[in-house]
Formats: structure tokens, sequence, C-alpha cells
């Protein structure tokens, strides 16, 4: 997977430049260091963002927030547990999902949001 396709957000002004401002759908994962479902949940998100990728030939990025250092950006998308996965497209959410998901359950997650997009 590219470095550009899977980012960590450090700050505010991050997430605006790459979650925000991306042409391109980008997955946002909220999540807790010491949530063991976040542990499980990064390794399938990357997974289906890189399958997408590769099968697909378009391009969806997946940025990981750490809900404990970054409150204030969790706050205000309604984050107040993690894992939570969050879709957005041209700068919005467009959907939503608290909870861990499967492999399968994650990729429609994702492709479901793509259809809608493309209408």
């Amino acid at each position: 997977m590219a470095d550009e396709e899977i980012f960590n957000v450090r700050d505010k002004k991050t997430f605006e430049e790459k979650v925000l401002n991306n042409k391109n759908p980008v997955v946002v994962g909220f999540f807790s260091p010491s949530s063991e479902s976040s542990k499980t949940m990064i390794p399938r998100v990357e997974q289906v963002v890189d399958d997408i990728n590769h099968d697909k030939q378009r391009r969806v990025s997946f940025a990981q927030v750490d809900i404990n250092a970054l409150k204030d950006l969790s706050m205000e998308y309604g984050i107040k547990t993690a894992p939570v996965l969050s879709l957005f497209m041209e700068g919005k959410v467009q959907d939503q999902y608290p909870g861990i998901l499967d492999f399968p359950d994650i990729k429609e997650f994702v492709d479901s949001n793509l259809k809608a997009q493309r209408g």
C-alpha cells in the first residue's frame, strides 16, 4: 500500500488536509491504542483499502485517528468510544459504523458507500 493511502492523523491540521480536502474517499478509523477491538480492526481495514485500490483501480485512503490523543476532533464527529469507522467523501461523513467488523463487513461498508456515491 502506498504511503499516501494509509496515514496516522496526529493533529487537526493533518485531518483537514488529508481527509477533508482529499478528492478521493477516505476511510477514517477512530481507534484507541488500549482497545483490543481497535487493534483487531486496523489490519482488517488496511487490507480492505489495499484490495479496493488494487482490484478496482480506485483510490481510497485510510486514516487512523487516536480518540485519546485527539479528543476534540473525535467529539466533533460524535465519537465517544472506539472503534468507529467513518467514510468521508468530499469532506463530509458519508456513513459511520460503531463497533468491530469482520473483513467482509468492512468491505461491504466501503463498497456500498462507493456505489452510492456513483449513483
